[in-house]
């Protein structure tokens, strides 16, 4: 037996609408130290590891 349940177009594109129009939608768009989103998070992650790869203790 197979089950098919398909997700309404309309109910989807509803909800992206919603999230667009949250006010907090891309807040931090204009951030220029956020540009690199990888280098920036790699940058807040840093002081926790060793140079090794290793966690720092502590």
């Amino acid at each position: 037996m197979t089950v098919r349940i398909e997700e309404e177009p309309q109910a989807a594109q509803a909800r992206a609408e919603d999230f667009a129009s949250d006010p907090l939608f891309g807040m931090w768009r204009d951030r220029e130290d956020m540009a690199d989103v990888t280098d920036y998070v790699r940058q807040l992650r840093a002081p926790r590891f060793n140079d090794d790869g290793t966690r720092r203790s502590g």
